[in-house]
């Protein structure tokens, strides 16, 4: 018989993101692969993902954490994002044009904390806020969620040292309603213009 000896290189990949029994190096490949479909964060990762204009998905952080690479928003929606799971999406805001999320589509946050140091969120499209902690750490610039487009808060919590709710623009609505034990603004600072109301 023929022996045939030498080396060969193994690649081993640690899966970053799953859709059902299907894993994915990357959660921006993992949400590229569908178009609806819950996509469940496996271990913490630093990425930017964008969800284009006829996606519908839902994240699943899975207790993990979320953190870009300074080079944009972390999450960038123009389709609709449901997020779930109680992990971290944190950014540090070197470019202060970058946020945690820029949402100019449709984005429910049902869990999870959200973090960042400028502008944490910034909503230009629809953002329904129904559990989760959306936080600013910055004393000097920006705020926890600066609202262009419709707000409608009806549980989970928005913190700030300085600025924690900005609603500004002829064409900005914000709609806070529920009950104080789960609905809460900390913030020494909360701005109201144009259509905004609390019951």
């Amino acid at each position: 018989g023929t022996s045939i000896s030498g080396t060969c290189d193994v690649i081993v990949q640690t899966a970053v993101a799953s859709i059902e029994n299907t894993y994915y190096a990357s959660l921006g490949d993992a949400i590229n692969s569908t178009s609806s479909a819950t996509v469940n964060l496996l271990i913490d990762t630093s990425e930017n993902i964008v969800i284009s204009e006829e996606k519908n998905i839902t994240l699943n952080l899975n207790g993990k954490k979320l953190s870009g690479n300074n080079t944009d928003s972390i999450i960038k929606n123009n389709g609709t994002i449901n997020i779930i799971g109680n992990g971290n999406i944190q950014i540090s805001n070197n470019n202060k044009s970058d946020r945690a999320i820029l949402n100019n589509g449709v984005t429910v946050l049902e869990s999870g904390i959200i973090i960042g140091d400028a502008w944490t969120v910034e909503n230009i499209g629809t953002f329904y806020m129904r559990g989760g902690i959306i936080k600013h750490n910055n004393h000097n610039n920006g705020a926890a969620f600066m609202n262009n487009g419709n707000l409608y808060m009806t549980s989970g919590t928005i913190e700030s040292n300085e600025w924690g709710l900005v609603t500004r623009g002829e064409n900005a609505y914000t709609l806070v309603q529920g009950n104080k034990s789960s609905t809460r603004m900390h913030s020494s600072y909360s701005r109201w213009r144009w259509n905004s109301r609390i019951s």
